[in-house]
């Protein structure tokens, strides 16, 4: 009898740093596990600082290494000699020296590329210095999207018949709340009594500037314009935009969200505004489809691809797009509940067990 493959799944940046590909790692781990499959064996990496686990202690393994770390390449290789590996899936991209037979990295968006500028010194070394040779490790590469795939092939030269596309799903809590249950997280998470709802890392990529440029010609025209609700953990850059967040009115700034009470805002919001100039898939707009909250959103591919013709759609260079989007979602009328019910339908096209599935397929491939 052939022995199952021993598939590590590297998911220690959820010990650091809060995010669509944590959120990733963590969630396409657990439908892995649920998902189960006779032929593969599952193993989250976890570093030891994680004081919490979502996988049994029977299909995880504390790693010292931390993520983004310079020696990262030799000493993840390293701690997993012991592993006995088949097969390491690289959720971030960057795939050790050593440490298995063969190699999955997941690409979430070659921004650090388009957008160069967007990045700290640092993080472009990091990012830009890393990314050939993990192309040139991996036996094959997951994108996040359709779109995410082409600009691998655009940018990183890579032939398309090596790249898969794994689109993310959602949990079943970001789901529409009845009024009773919206009223008693107003009350829980104090939240306002109406609100614009922006959820993502406070970075350059994700446009904030614009976005309060254009909630500012809102509250110009409407001065009991809804608040606008930001919550953003920071990122890198994210200093540049407090005096901004500090001067505008209206605008409330939650730098550290419960996850717990993420299902609930979505559902309460007026809707959800992403402005970013670039994205891999684009996570908050999926969820806040599933939540039946209406969408306000850049015009660009991946967030296109999640949410088709629905919402309303904005440029992300040009604030007064942003501004009227606002507006137009102030004043929807008889179309609301068509709207709400086609976003909920289209949600359903994405679901983490489909993930799941599409990694198993790419797994048993490399046997």
């Amino acid at each position: 009898m052939i022995p199952p493959m021993r598939i590590g799944i590297d998911a220690r940046l959820h010990a650091y740093r809060p995010g669509g590909i944590s959120t990733y790692a963590r969630e396409l781990s657990r439908a892995l596990l649920e998902l189960g499959h006779e032929e593969q064996e599952y193993i989250v990496l976890q570093h030891w600082r994680e004081a919490r686990s979502w996988v049994s202690a029977a299909n995880r393994a504390r790693l010292l290494t931390p993520p983004h770390h310079p020696w990262e390449a030799w000493a993840l290789g390293l701690e997993l000699a012991s592993k006995r590996l088949h097969l390491l899936h690289s959720t971030d991209f960057i795939p050790p020296q050593m440490g298995a037979r063969r190699f999955v990295i997941t690409i979430h968006d070659v921004a650090f590329m388009k957008y160069p500028e967007f990045l700290t010194a640092a993080a472009r070394r990091h990012y830009q210095g890393k990314i050939h040779a993990a192309i040139q490790k991996a036996d094959h590469i997951l994108a996040v999207s359709a779109a995410t795939k082409d600009d691998i092939i655009q940018w990183l030269a890579v032939a398309p018949e090596r790249i898969t596309v794994q689109h993310h799903g959602f949990r079943e809590e970001f789901r529409p709340h009845t009024a009773a249950e919206i009223q008693q997280a107003r009350e829980r998470w104090k939240l306002p009594a109406d609100y614009f709802l922006f959820v993502g890392t406070m970075e350059p990529r994700k446009n904030l500037s614009a976005l309060l440029r254009g909630y500012r010609m809102l509250r110009a025209q409407q001065a009991e314009a809804p608040a606008l609700l930001l919550c953003a953990p920071e990122g890198w850059c994210s200093e540049r935009i407090h005096q901004e967040v500090a001067d505008a009115p209206g605008v409330i700034w939650w730098k550290q969200v419960p996850s717990a009470a993420l299902p609930a805002l979505y559902a309460a919001a007026r809707a959800l505004v992403l402005p970013s100039h670039d994205e891999g898939f684009g996570l908050p707009a999926l969820e806040a489809m599933a939540s039946g909250t209406p969408t306000i959103l850049s015009d660009i591919p991946a967030l296109r691809e999640v949410a088709g013709e629905l919402g309303w759609w904005i440029q992300p260079d040009e604030p007064q797009t942003i501004a009227a989007a606002l507006s137009a979602a102030l004043e929807q009328g008889a179309q609301q509940e068509q709207e709400r019910a086609a976003a909920i339908q289209r949600s359903r096209r994405f679901s983490w067990r489909r993930s799941a599935q599409i990694a198993q397929k790419v797994y048993a491939s490399l046997r």
